[in-house]
């Protein structure tokens, strides 16, 4: 069926010319001819907007004839987008408008086709879609992804179902304000884990420690709401039988509510009664203030700070959807940018291998960035010439396999639970992970290095990045099914290091008179002492040599460098750390000096033999930050110095003698990968925080190279 539309004038709902004697060919997602349903055909040329759409190129090419004939458009908000004939460059020939199929998730989508109503989607032609940001499980954004990725395919199937509410004139319409500038953990909260990361800003009663934000309205809201959640949780409020949060809201300088709550907990203040005048037809001054307030028991002034998380302004139903889409859950309109905003670019997504086909089969799974392959292959080849079978997977062929093109950590986790259930056995047993990770979303202007993401899990209240959960595959309980490893590079040179440290390390022959030489470092806490006394006791009993350093305040350093610059095959640190640094004790700077940091690392001197390193102390190994390597990041990214592989926690933990005892016995088996050890190890622990927050950095693969192999 064919629309046509003769005046140029402005239509009221979609805010754009239309066009002269224009026809539109509209499909539904079942792939069936059908009307608008009330929307208007629109201009090919966009009005000026900030560029809110981006095509991810899933190992893509703009060779004609190369293509899968399949294109994922990626999405940064909701609005309603345009793609043209010309940005599907693989497309040579016009296409039959009845075999563009748009979908999500598997789900189809609607969209409204413009070929001048010959029903051939060839050049000047294009489809107009409403595309919706990517939503976290708790959070108006994902916090893994901000694209959200529509999957376009050109070849004909079978006819889906239409899905969806359609609109509703009469619901309200929500304006969404939010912005994500403050990532925050709540560990104090009922449920910290359903919380959302990201905030705006704090607030707190320190004098000028307020926020101030002017909305701007056509015509006068109904309702406002902000959302918060408590920073702080003064125990001297709830004893002197005072709240611990006060919040005051002003608009247009007129207090208009105020609100108390509790400790780390949300709060979601609902203002119905604005208080509006003449003067406020346009728009108003929002401010939220926390007040200075004294405890009437001591006389010393209350701590109070908040986090905002966003605005909402509600207006009242009606028929002017003008620059409105209907929410996913059809309870209401949302207010969205003007215009239909284009893409950026178009990509065809290339064919792939097929990582479902069942006739696959690999003892070990590497999953790398495509900017990484290249550097990858020699371990690659190293372990295939050794007698493993090695598939080497693209992280995007796993998003778009796995994921219908979203970029998550789940996507992985997916693609390994099909391997070890699908494929051809023996299944596989080792992982490795290719490419650094980042809790920071990739967008527009931010950064690049999460090239294969990691699961961000919730350790005592806080954030950790765990590649743990991506091998927790079998049950529904969080214990791995596999070694993982990861070499965190964010370039090929940093991986080309990384992989000569492994190569060289899995080349250098055992022997059977070969002993084990083994450092032992620990801070000057008498318990740290102990415990690394009877882990030393224990490889002893297996024919290790050991050396053991116990600094005292500015003490040690040069016997660290000494060990680190020897024969050392493996180094066990039990102690205070941090994120740079191993330190002689607890975080007292009176007392307590740095013994080893990141800065340390380029004073050792270049070899080849380098040892294997057991951060066993907090945050040493926070892989995923998005612009600061960890001590055990550069670990391995130092040229011919710090270690072939780590063992840190990504986040504070407390150390366990037990699980220290677990991998060193492993360990201590000859030929026993350094996966298989943790694996097994992390499967006897009854700590979650330990099992989640320690990861192996480097290829679980290898093992220590003492006494008789059986690799």
């Amino acid at each position: 069926m064919s629309i046509s539309y003769s005046s140029p004038t402005l239509h009221p709902l979609c805010g754009q010319f239309e066009h002269q004697e224009m026809e539109s060919t509209v499909i539904g997602a079942n792939g069936r001819f059908g009307l608008l349903h009330g929307l208007c055909g629109r201009t090919g040329i966009p009005f000026s907007q900030p560029m809110f759409a981006m095509i991810f190129c899933m190992a893509a090419t703009s060779a004609l004839g190369q293509s899968s004939g399949a294109y994922n458009i990626a999405v940064l908000d909701d609005a309603r987008y345009r793609v043209g004939f010309e940005d599907l460059t693989a497309s040579e020939l016009p296409i039959p408008s009845g075999q563009l199929r748009l979908s999500h998730r598997g789900l189809p989508i609607d969209i409204d086709v413009f070929d001048g109503g010959d029903g051939r989607f060839g050049p000047g032609d294009y489809f107009h879609f409403t595309g919706r940001r990517l939503r976290g499980d708790h959070s108006w954004f994902d916090p893994y992804s901000a694209y959200n990725v529509y999957q376009l395919t050109t070849e004909i199937s079978r006819p889906a179902a239409v899905v969806g509410k359609k609109p509703s004139p009469s619901v309200p319409i929500i304006e969404h304000l939010e912005k994500e500038l403050m990532r925050v953990a709540l560990p104090r909260a009922t449920e910290p884990a359903a919380l959302e990361p990201w905030y705006w800003q704090r607030i707190s009663q320190v004098k000028g420690d307020h926020f101030s934000y002017r909305l701007s309205w056509s015509a006068p809201p109904r309702r406002l709401r902000v959302a918060l959640a408590g920073l702080t949780d003064d125990q001297n409020a709830t004893v002197a039988g005072v709240p611990q949060h006060w919040l005051q809201v002003y608009l247009a300088g007129r207090l208009v509510a105020q609100s108390s709550w509790e400790g780390q907990e949300p709060e979601i203040v609902v203002i119905d009664d604005l208080q509006l005048e003449e003067t406020d037809a346009s728009g108003a001054l929002l401010e939220l203030r926390i007040p200075q307030r004294i405890d009437p028991k001591t006389g010393r002034q209350l701590v109070d700070a908040a986090l905002l998380n966003w605005i909402e302004l509600e207006y009242p139903a009606g028929d002017d959807h003008q620059h409105t889409i209907l929410d996913r859950s059809a309870s209401h309109r949302l207010r969205v940018p003007e215009g239909v905003l284009s893409p950026e670019r178009v990509i065809p997504v290339s064919p792939q291998p097929d990582l479902k086909s069942p006739s696959l089969q690999a003892d070990y799974l590497m999953i790398v960035h495509s900017t990484l392959r290249t550097s990858l292959e020699p371990l690659a080849e190293f372990h295939r010439n050794r007698g493993r079978t090695v598939v080497v997977a693209d992280v995007e062929a796993i998003f778009d396999q796995f994921n219908n093109g979203i970029h998550a950590p789940d996507a992985l986790r997916r693609f390994v639970q099909y391997a070890r259930s699908h494929w051809q056995k023996p299944a596989p047993a080792m992982l490795l992970l290719v490419g650094d990770a980042s809790w920071e979303r990739a967008t527009p202007t931010g950064n690049s290095r999460n090239l294969v993401p990691t699961e961000q899990v919730m350790v005592q209240g806080h954030f950790a990045a765990s590649d743990n959960r991506l091998v927790s595959v079998e049950g529904d309980d969080y214990l791995p099914d596999l070694a993982v490893g990861r070499l965190p590079a964010g370039s090929p040179e940093e991986l080309d290091r990384m992989v000569n440290k492994v190569i060289a390390h899995g080349s250098r022959a055992s022997a059977t008179d070969k002993s084990l030489q083994a450092v032992w470092i620990a801070g000057e806490d008498r318990s740290f002492q102990k415990i690394t006394d009877a882990l030393a006791r224990q490889a002893e009993i297996k024919g290790a040599i050991n050396t053991r350093i116990y600094p005292a305040e500015n003490q040690g350093q040069n016997e660290v460098f000494a060990a680190l610059n020897g024969d050392a095959d493996v180094v066990h640190f039990l102690g205070h750390g941090g994120r740079f640094v191993w330190r002689t004790g607890p975080p007292d700077l009176r007392t307590a000096a740095d013994l080893f940091s990141v800065e340390s690392l380029t004073d050792l001197d270049a070899k080849k033999d380098l040892p294997l390193v057991l951060s066993m102390t907090c945050s040493s190994g926070p892989f995923d930050h998005p612009n600061a390597n960890s001590l055990a990041e550069v670990f391995l990214t130092a040229e011919n110095r710090g270690a072939f592989a780590v063992v840190a926690a990504s986040w504070r933990v407390v150390p366990v003698h037990a699980f220290s005892e677990r991998l060193l016995r492993f360990l201590l088996i000859p030929g026993t990968p350094i996966g298989t050890a943790l694996m097994k190890a992390k499967r006897a622990e009854r700590h979650r925080s330990l099992v989640e927050s320690y990861n192996l950095l480097g290829d679980p693969a290898m093992p220590l190279r003492f006494g008789t192999s059986h690799e």
